[in-house]
């Protein structure tokens, strides 16, 4: 089989990571979150002047430069093994982002973004809990709004993760004024993009209205856009 390497787009809190993970592991390759990256470097104790403005912008819920989120995505894209493919969460998030993409030659063979209703989103990321240990995504809310039926993700034990026990967190980012900021920053610089994508032809488009249930048909349009059997 070639190597499948697949963005993975759509507005904070979507379920871009819960659904990039499905695919990582269906297609048996790693899977790179660029938002998570950036936060490890903003957690840093001892930061660089540099490295501060990150910080300070992700707790508001701004975008970081745009040459700084290519560098640190390239960086730990080196660190995986993508000799079958990989997948990449949440880049680019700018037209000056897809720039760099093509004056690097950034191959890639399809574009996945996710949709959802807005307050849907709201709901879920307030509700979001993270593990502290391993990354780890659960969520404590059971959503039905407007034809979308999500049920809770809770961990078998409140407040510990199922995988390594770690202790469950809420992001610092996951209030409702960073969300709706982020949301419409997403709006902005983010969305107008799925029209460059589709004009290429590398743009499917999925609203998981019964979150993870909704799997299975999220793989079966991902392996007709590639031609897999």
């Amino acid at each position: 089989m070639k190597a499948i390497k697949l963005l993975m787009m759509g507005p904070p809190g979507v379920g871009k990571g819960t659904f990039g993970k499905l695919l990582s592991k269906e297609f048996s390759i790693p899977i790179l979150t660029v938002g998570d990256e950036i936060r490890k470097i903003a957690a840093q104790e001892s930061l660089s002047q540099v490295y501060i403005d990150i910080a300070k912008d992700v707790t508001k819920g701004k975008l970081i430069n745009d040459g700084l989120a290519w560098a640190i995505m390239i960086h730990k894209l080196k660190d995986l093994d993508t000799s079958r493919g990989f997948i990449i969460d949440g880049y680019p998030r700018t037209a000056t982002e897809c720039e760099i993409m093509e004056m690097c030659d950034f191959q890639y063979d399809l574009v996945v973004s996710l949709k959802q209703h807005e307050e849907v989103i709201i709901k879920k990321t307030l509700a979001r809990r993270v593990c502290e240990s391993c990354g780890s995504t659960y969520n404590l809310a059971n959503i039905e709004y407007e034809g979308h039926k999500l049920p809770s993700m809770k961990p078998k034990v409140k407040g510990k993760c199922d995988n390594c026990g770690g202790n469950l967190i809420t992001r610092k980012d996951d209030t409702r004024s960073v969300i709706q900021k982020r949301l419409f920053t997403f709006q902005v610089h983010t969305l107008p993009l799925e029209k460059y994508f589709a004009e290429k032809g590398k743009l499917i488009e999925f609203s998981p209205y019964g979150g993870v249930a909704d799997y299975p048909q999220l793989s079966v349009k991902v392996k007709e856009k590639l031609g897999l059997p």
